[in-house]
């Protein structure tokens, strides 16, 4: 099994090289938000955004596909799953914020 640098360099590089970035911007998001479900939901769902954007744009370069079709590859049949992770996502930090602000 290959490791270390082919992995960012292969297929799936774009999804690895994203979630720094996606990490980034849900933190900078969450913070500048009212800290609800709202705002953890729209945050969360940006970062992923942000992680299928740049995994599908990278997959269609190093494939030389077009940018709808690596779309409808990548992107479409992972939305109903995100959605659900993006959702108990929100939730979690929500509840986290919440025993925060309680002082536990």
């Amino acid at each position: 099994m290959a490791g270390g640098i082919a992995h960012l360099l292969g297929p799936t590089g774009g999804y690895l090289l994203a979630y720094p970035l996606a990490a980034c911007l849900i933190a900078f998001l969450w913070r500048r938000s009212g800290r609800g479900f709202s705002a953890a939901l729209l945050s969360a769902g940006a970062g992923n955004l942000a992680i299928l954007a740049c995994g599908a744009l990278w997959l269609a370069a190093l494939a030389h596909l077009p940018v709808r079709t690596a779309i409808d590859l990548t992107v479409l049949p992972f939305l109903p799953g995100d959605a659900l992770k993006i959702a108990a996502a929100a939730a979690m930090a929500v509840s986290i914020e919440r025993l925060r602000r309680q002082g536990r």
